[in-house]
């Protein structure tokens, strides 16, 4: 129970000013897809792409690549070229074998020659495969359409009706549907198809072809098909960012061990996904770890990922940038020594004027490196000079705060390998300059490890794992405040917990920097094998004082493991934003059959708030009370009350905030008092004038004042007329009643 003594005390703290409030996560998570697209790749090559699938289109074939993930050890391509047509058993018109693939909006063509058009028509499910007869193929009997098929894939039967599934294993493969013939006035017959191992036939039967009205279309589907009781595991390494009201998310999508792409999606304002996905890159080979930044001055996207022909590598690493609408630019390297260049992380530009981003990455055995990438649209991406940050050859997984705020500066943090692993950091400007020198963050025998960082151009929060002990692998969740003094990064405060439940596995941090609060957000342990869930907390600005307990993002799901958190702030593609919105994008996964794997996100609000209500009635001349400056959140440091509607024959008295539900004394007419009895405290208004009054209100983080209510009302002298006999000439504004919560 709450004492009045107490409250008074707290108030007080209040109102001399203080921290900030309890994270709030949205109301459901999102699941990312599906749709499709028909594209060029970096390379020039003509592509598709949907949600379990990609295609390749050369000269006279098609080949086709099921996403199943790294339960196979590469591409289980499907390729398929025309090779001719038929009536019954007669002589086989010989199709033009180089035909060249014709691309238009959903649709790639191949002209087969004697009026036959080969068409694949790009879709959400796979491509439905069409042969478009423009004229009847002379000769009797069925028409027959021979294809042949290269694959490791293996039919499970030779001759159907119904369509014939190509297979690895029990994993999944490639579906070839059912065929149907439609002539041009609408009429539909099923056919069937037959397989010898080399050869497919599609077959539409005589009877239906002899009486066709032309043109007329043998239609089967090509699709993806991933079997009960196997996984294609294949979406992960999620990364989120956001500029000009849109949040955009990219992943790691497999393929297979050795063919891994890069996708994106956007997600509006309310956290409501929109247009489906985009595929950033889709070559054939391994793409790794993708990263993306805002750049606020072309309202772009800037997405960097390390990429090989192989998982052994060599590895580069490579960007494009991404605008609102989808469109992409040319993919340009931005380092491709000998040596092999990984991890590579991103901070954007969020002033109104920036044009650039600071891209980090590990050069393997030589430290930490850098480079400026210019970002304005048409042109594609330049990259700059490379900065050498470190030379260390143990350093590692770099990451870099996602925008240099109003300042320009960033600070880059990284892991230090060897015994015992440590974390460090070092400052570098927009124009990637090394600033100052490297410091170190953590480091002892408990191997402080996977750092991540945010903040405002001048004040930083690093996060990172730790091991609870030397006798257990089990981490907690550590975190160290820096800032820079002139152009050296320091650390302003000892290192501080954000989470170490005891026994109790928490890692993978991810921090941004929200404006009223810090986000943090890890994996968690849960009870099951391989079971872990999300969770995330607000911190003051100090940078490791949390404030209340942490929240699920996702709760624990039996057989489902949630892990590898990214976070993106409307801060970092924006440093003009008055919102605290944030976006916690992860990956899931199923740690039993089918195995199913997903990047999902959920919208972040430092402010939830209390509720609030009139519970007077209007009052006098004094017509509103309001909240200009957000909820009556605990931590919301720029919590306001005010009124509107005064008129100029009134002065200001006081602002009286009392302990509620207080009793309402009822003066003489309209104009009711909380009861002085449960006054907490009396005072100025902070501004007053032109009609209108405030009240500055810091509210402190403090658990016990969740759920106080606090009844606020403005009193002012001056009336000709005053309903309250008790004190002549007093008047007051409504009453609003405040419920305190995070």
């Amino acid at each position: 129970m709450k004492t009045l003594s107490y409250l008074v005390t707290a108030l007080a703290a209040c109102l001399a000013g203080s921290a900030d409030a309890q994270d709030r996560v949205g109301p459901e998570a999102r699941r990312f897809g599906p749709t499709h697209e028909l594209l060029r790749d970096g390379h020039g090559q003509l592509r598709a792409v949907g949600p379990d699938y990609k295609a390749r289109f050369d000269a006279g074939a098609m080949t086709f690549v099921p996403a199943l993930g790294d339960a196979v050890p590469h591409n289980m391509d499907w390729r398929v070229s025309m090779r001719g047509t038929r009536r019954g058993d007669g002589d086989e018109l010989v199709a033009i074998r180089d035909a060249m693939p014709r691309p238009a909006d959903s649709v790639v063509r191949y002209a087969r020659g004697r009026g036959i058009e080969e068409q694949f028509h790009v879709g959400p499910d796979g491509i439905e495969v069409r042969y478009v007869f423009a004229q009847p193929i002379i000769g009797e009997g069925d028409l027959v359409v021979r294809a042949e098929v290269d694959t490791e894939l293996v039919a499970r039967s030779c001759e159907t009706d119904a369509g014939l599934a190509f297979r690895i294993g029990n994993v999944g493969g490639v579906n070839v549907g059912g065929v149907v013939g439609i002539d041009a006035n609408g009429q539909r017959m099923p056919g069937s198809m037959r397989w010898d191992g080399r050869d497919l036939e599609f077959v539409l039967p005589a009877e239906f072809v002899d009486g066709a009205a032309y043109p007329l279309t043998l239609d089967p589907l090509v699709g993806a098909a991933i079997a009960a009781g196997s996984s294609p595991l294949s979406a992960s390494q999620p990364d989120v960012a956001f500029v000009d009201d849109w949040y955009v998310v990219v992943w790691e999508e497999a393929f297979s061990e050795t063919d891994h792409d890069v996708r994106a999606q956007f997600v509006d304002d309310s956290g409501t996904l929109q247009f489906g996905f985009w595929s950033v890159h889709t070559t054939a080979g391994f793409s790794t770890k993708p990263r993306v930044a805002a750049v606020r001055n072309g309202t772009l996207f800037l997405v960097t990922w390390a990429t090989a022909p192989t998982p052994l590598g060599p590895f580069d690493v490579e960007c494009k940038w991404l605008e609102l609408n989808g469109v992409r630019s040319n993919l340009v390297e931005i380092a491709a020594m000998s040596a092999n260049e990984i991890e590579p992380d991103v901070g954007g530009s969020a002033t109104a004027n920036g044009d650039a981003a600071v891209v980090v990455w590990n050069e393997v055995g030589a430290g930490i490196r850098a480079a400026q990438v210019t970002v304005v649209a048409p042109a594609d991406p330049v990259v700059g000079n490379t900065a050498i940050l470190s030379t260390n050859p143990d350093d590692g997984r770099p990451e870099i705060s996602h925008s240099g705020g109003s300042t320009g500066r960033y600070a880059v943090a990284f892991e230090r390998g060897g015994f015992p692993t440590g974390v460090w950091a070092r400052g570098i400007s927009g124009a990637a300059v090394p600033l100052g020198t490297e410091i170190q963050l953590a480091g002892s025998i408990l191997g402080a490890a996977r750092p991540s960082i945010d903040g405002d151009g001048t004040s930083f929060v690093c996060v990172y794992e730790q091991r609870e002990s030397i006798a257990t692998t089990k981490r907690d969740i550590l975190c160290q405040r820096i800032g820079f003094l002139g152009n050296q990064l320091n650390a302003f405060a000892a290192s501080g917990t954000i989470e170490a439940d005891g026994n109790d596995d928490e890692w993978e941090p991810a921090i941004a920097w929200t404006g009223p609060k810090y986000v943090v957000a890890w994996s968690n342990e849960a009870t099951g094998f391989l079971e872990s869930a999300v969770r995330s907390r607000g911190v003051l600005l100090d940078g490791c004082t949390d404030c209340g307990d942490p929240e699920f993002v996702v709760d624990p799901e039996a057989g489902v493991r949630s892990h590898t958190p990214r976070i993106g702030s409307k801060l970092g593609g924006n440093v003009d934003s008055e919102d605290d919105d944030a976006l916690i994008a992860y990956a899931s996964v199923q740690t039993g059959p089918p195995f199913d794997s997903d990047v999902l996100a959920r919208r972040w609000r430092a402010f939830s708030g209390g509720s609030f209500g009139n519970v007077s009635g209007p009052c006098g001349p004094v017509s509103t009370i309001a909240l200009p400056n957000g909820p009556a959140a605990l931590g919301n440091e720029n919590f306001t009350l005010s009124v509107d509607g005064i008129p100029p024959t009134l002065t200001a008295a006081v602002v009286h905030l009392a302990q509620g539900p207080a009793p309402i004394v009822q003066c003489i007419g309209v104009c009711p008092i909380s009861d002085p009895g449960f006054l907490l405290a009396s005072v100025p208004p902070t501004t007053f004038g032109a009609g209108s009054a405030t009240l500055d209100l810091p509210l402190a983080c403090d658990s016990q004042l969740e759920g106080l209510a606090i009844d606020c009302q403005f009193l002012f002298l001056g009336a000709q007329v005053s309903p309250c006999f008790l004190v002549p000439s007093l008047v007051g504004s409504p009453i609003l009643r405040l419920v305190l919560d995070y």
